[in-house]
């Protein structure tokens, strides 16, 4: 993930989740929306901070999006958004963050300039159109 890409290999996706069966069902959500999405799964804050130091430093990330739980173990989801500030390149990519409630995470996370927000609350249905919404309303170009 988060290598160069041109317009036919579709969008690289980190997904930061550590739930096996929440990863299925953004999984599943992705493949309904018939996007040309190129996913990567990290389990917590302190692997999406290494990834994205490591492709800030030597790729072309102008393509991906940041999808994130906010409820993570270890650097969880608010710390990671708090620390991406630092990284000057990935912090320009779209952030869209996920959670099962909407709380003070959820508030913070937007005084920290995601993009998008999908509540994982909805049903099935209702999830895959709304993160299919949000990626497509947030693609870079």
């Amino acid at each position: 993930m988060l290598a160069h890409q041109d317009e036919t290999q579709g969008i690289n996706l980190l997904l930061v989740e550590d739930d096996a069966l929440e990863v299925m069902i953004v999984q599943r959500a992705l493949r309904r929306s018939q996007l040309n999405i190129n996913l990567q799964v990290v389990p917590d804050g302190v692997e999406a901070l290494e990834k994205l130091a490591v492709a800030s430093e030597n790729t072309d990330i102008k393509r991906s999006i940041l999808l994130l739980d906010l409820d993570l173990p270890h650097a969880g989801g608010i710390s990671l958004l708090r620390n991406l500030r630092l990284f000057e390149r990935p912090w320009d990519i779209p952030v869209i963050v996920m959670s099962h409630s909407i709380d003070q995470q959820v508030w913070e996370a937007t005084q920290l300039d995601v993009t998008g927000y999908v509540p994982k609350f909805l049903t099935f249905a209702q999830f895959a159109e709304t993160l299919g919404l949000t990626i497509r309303s947030v693609i870079p170009t």
